[in-house]
């Protein structure tokens, strides 16, 4: 346990996430560790699935990845023994997983570890479970009773946070931190733009709409590629690109319905991508038509880049967007397409600058690593 006084002295933080794999909770977990480590805290991630491909992204700032490998599903004991001694060893004031598995894990190794504080950390909201692996709702319902013991429990979204209370989360644990955006490195670069239209063969008359997140049953990629029909049919000279990876089974059912839509030469899949500042400058508008969201990092980093997005009415994608672009309801492809051509229709610079604006306002990266730092000093202060 904690001896000596917290004041503002720097700590000694263990970081515990599945992988590091490319996704938005595990960009916004480097996000994390990054700056709380040039904050001066002495930070250090723990894995149990290696080889991620954002693990480089962390290292080259000094910070540390451990890989506690389970041999398996239902490799618990043994795991979770593994994991107390590494964690153990590095002997953090504060263990702070993100995932409800990991949650779960922390949880367990709360006692082992002298009674360190533990946060949890949770980005999405209500699920529609069907579209899901049955361990996925398994994980968010079998959390519920270990969430009791952790000390703080941070959620990305007031949609997480409703939802979480109303199965059965403390509510007077849980708390709003809104995810943190680097607006140095997601910010305004016409010129790389134009350059990745040249690289994707994009004349300079065709407007480019984008969809950036995984390819997943939850990001309803059907009604995107049906608003992009819909756009087509309107008039409108457009290119779609889909940046993310996916199974390759569902990859291919998409492309088979963008064919059956005759929108094969029209959509560009481009795959997970390492240079998104470029991509999003590239974009005329981004878009996502979801069906469940946290806070979505892609809509934040495209804003941070003076693109204007159009987003289905999810999680907390309203309250990200005000009024800078445009809300509809979820599966309503018409819905969606009418509001890329009303915003197509607007002054593009005075969007861009009130997209940048909001979220150099209300979700910078400082304000994310300034309250969570907040929280954790808070949880040692109890």
């Amino acid at each position: 346990m904690l001896t000596q006084p917290v004041g503002d002295r720097a700590l000694r933080i263990a970081l515990l996430i599945r992988s590091l794999h490319i996704g938005g909770s595990e960009r916004q977990f480097v996000v994390l560790a990054r700056g709380l480590a040039a904050r001066g805290h002495t930070v250090r991630i723990f894995v149990y699935v290696p080889g991620g491909a954002l693990e480089s992204e962390v290292t080259g700032a000094g910070v540390p990845v451990e890989c506690v490998p389970k041999a398996g599903r239902w490799d618990l004991r043994g795991f979770l023994g593994r994991l107390s001694a590494r964690i153990g060893a590095f002997g953090p004031d504060v263990l702070h997983s993100y995932g409800h598995v990991p949650g779960i894990f922390s949880s367990r190794l709360k006692r082992g570890l002298g009674g360190v504080p533990v946060v949890w950390g949770i980005g999405v909201a209500r699920l529609d479970y069907s579209l899901y692996h049955w361990l996925v709702p398994a994980s968010i319902w079998g959390g519920m009773p270990f969430s009791r013991t952790a000390d703080r429990i941070i959620l990305n979204s007031h949609a997480g946070l409703a939802y979480h209370a109303s199965i059965g989360y403390p509510r007077d644990r849980m708390q709003v931190i809104p995810n943190g955006i680097d607006t140095v490195r997601f910010h305004p670069d016409p010129e790389a733009g134009r350059a990745v239209r040249t690289e994707l063969g994009i004349r300079s008359d065709e407007r480019v709409i984008g969809y950036v997140g995984r390819l997943d049953p939850i990001k309803d990629h059907g009604t995107f590629l049906e608003s992009a029909r819909g756009l087509l049919d309107r008039g409108v000279a457009a290119r779609f690109v889909c940046v993310g990876g996916g199974p390759n089974g569902y990859v291919e059912q998409l492309r088979a319905r963008a064919a059956a839509l005759e929108l094969r030469d029209r959509v560009l899949w481009l795959g997970a991508r390492t240079d998104l500042p470029r991509v999003y400058n590239a974009m005329d508008l981004n878009t996502s038509s979801s069906l469940s969201e946290g806070l979505s990092n892609a809509l934040a980093e495209a804003m941070a880049c003076g693109i204007p997005c159009a987003v289905t009415d999810v999680g907390d994608s309203a309250r990200l967007v005000g009024d800078t672009g445009a809300v509809v309801r979820s599966r309503d492809p018409d819905a969606l397409c009418t509001a890329w051509a009303r915003l197509l229709a607007q002054d593009r610079r005075s969007l861009a600058e009130r997209a940048r604006a909001r979220v150099v306002e209300h979700y910078d990266e400082r304000l994310f690593l300034e309250r969570t730092e907040a929280a954790f000093r808070g949880v040692l202060r109890r």
